[in-house]
């Protein structure tokens, strides 16, 4: 039969995945946020979807943000590993 998850090893994994799960709502929000602006900002001062652009900029910003934190996260998570190694 399967036994329970102990809650060390529930906090842990929590711990580990934690920092993952607001990426994609990051990610969406700053893309969103930069359309949005930038369509209101066409519509503002009637620049026919040049502005719009900035959604474009959002999108770089919000892809080069989650990829900067992924690979920090990453670093992170092989540096734990290593000491927890270097311990046993």
């Amino acid at each position: 039969m399967n036994q329970p998850l102990k809650p060390k090893k529930i906090t842990g994994s929590l711990r580990e995945v934690g920092p993952y799960l607001g990426l994609g709502t990051g990610l969406a929000g700053t893309i969103i946020v930069f359309i949005l602006v930038g369509n209101w900002l066409d519509g503002k001062y009637g620049t026919h979807h040049w502005v719009w652009i900035l959604g474009f900029t959002g999108m770089a910003s919000g892809l080069y943000n989650f990829i900067r934190t992924v690979t920090d996260l990453e670093k992170r998570n092989k540096q734990r590993k290593k000491e927890a190694q270097e311990k046993k």
